[in-house]
């Protein structure tokens, strides 16, 4: 679901090997992360890591962002994040 600021992405298990199957047994229905838009995903990790970050898989390509790069990072208390990598300085996902 998008609008001109906002997208939402509906994520549904395949089966129970999933990662989102194990999510939603552990966490319930919900929110399960934020996506930023980043210029530099290696400055972007870079950064937060200094700041206690952890990244939880190497970056990879995303379908869902027209193959661009992501990467996830979880901080205690705060939960996880996605970064995604803006194709072309100053070109929106979105």
């Amino acid at each position: 679901m998008k609008n001109e600021e906002t997208c939402i992405e509906l994520v549904s298990p395949i089966d129970e090997s999933s990662d989102v199957y194990s999510t939603l047994k552990r966490q319930g229905e919900g929110p399960y992360h934020i996506c930023y838009e980043v210029d530099s995903l290696k400055d972007s990790v870079n950064e937060l890591t200094k700041q206690g970050w952890l990244v939880l898989r190497r970056p990879a390509k995303a379908m869902a962002f027209d193959y661009s790069e992501v990467v996830f990072l979880f901080r205690q208390n705060i939960g996880i994040i996605e970064l995604v990598e803006l194709k072309e300085q100053g070109e929106s996902l979105t």
